[in-house]
């Protein structure tokens, strides 16, 4: 399977040549979708590296499930997530699962991202008006962030969040 995750910058040309191969299997009657694990942090702190940006494994959701939360596969990534800014809800370790074809803000919706600093980072968004974005943390030892003016610019949104994982261990 030849695919491509990439976090960064828009590009100015789409390679046709690299394709999105979506596998399904079929488990005692029941239809699955395996999206990649990427091998990419998500920070829900201060920002972290982006990785390789290669795939580190496959999960397996229902088919039917994917549908009805109307998550196209080949828009769906999974991604862990780093720090404890975004407790209780994400702890670090989870499995967060980003819906790339959903980047326009709607307020208080979790967002993967890539701030002015160009570290990814995963946090609570809110777009009062057109000159400022406010980044909020869950935990409240972690003060909210505002962009303004052109650094609204310089962050660029990557997907929703719209499933996560915690991990116990």
């Amino acid at each position: 399977m030849e695919l491509e995750f990439y976090f960064g910058p828009p590009r100015d040309a789409v390679d046709s040549s690299k394709s999105v191969t979506v596998e399904h299997a079929l488990i005692e009657g029941e239809s699955y979708t395996a999206l990649p694990l990427m091998d990419a942090d998500v920070s829900a702190g201060p920002g972290a590296e982006s990785g390789s940006q290669e795939i580190d494994g496959l999960i397996a959701f229902r088919s039917d499930w994917l549908s009805s939360a109307n998550i196209s596969a080949s828009d769906a990534c999974i991604v862990r997530v780093r720090g404890g800014s975004m407790l209780p809800r994400l702890r670090d370790g989870d499995l967060a699962l980003i819906d790339r074809s959903r980047r326009t803000i709607r307020n208080g919706a979790v967002y993967a991202f890539t701030d002015i600093d160009e570290q990814l980072r995963i946090k609570r968004l809110d777009r009062p008006d057109e000159k400022t974005l406010i980044l909020h943390s869950d935990n409240p030892d972690n003060p909210s962030e505002l962009r303004r003016g052109l650094d609204i610019n310089r962050v660029i949104i990557h997907g929703q969040l719209v499933w996560s994982c915690q991990s116990w261990g």
